[in-house]
């Protein structure tokens, strides 16, 4: 499943991080992992589905969409998109366990 989430920066910017987990007790295992390297304020977890659009994620996330957050698109030729980046991290989290 992919999940999403909010997290809010030291200089009160609110990024979205998305990612992949199995079902919502690895997605909140993960959500602890964040905390633990220094992601302190995280909320409204979402979980996402397969043909989310980029309209879809602006419309969940407005806080983050209003500080230009969310890109025009995902497309992985303008640089790795921040799904795979999240996807990366998360196995490397999922390495961990």
């Amino acid at each position: 499943m992919r999940w999403a989430v909010e997290s809010e920066l030291p200089n009160s910017e609110v990024m979205l991080c998305l990612f992949s987990a199995e079902d919502e007790n690895k997605a909140q295992e993960y959500l602890s992992y964040m905390r633990s390297v220094g992601h302190t304020k995280i909320f409204n977890l979402k979980s996402l589905p397969e043909d989310i659009t980029v309209v879809d994620l602006k419309i969940l996330f407005p806080r983050v969409s209003a500080h230009g957050g969310i890109p025009r698109d995902l497309n992985p030729h303008h640089g790795l998109c921040r799904e795979e980046k999240a996807r990366r991290r998360m196995l490397d989290y999922s390495q961990m366990l």
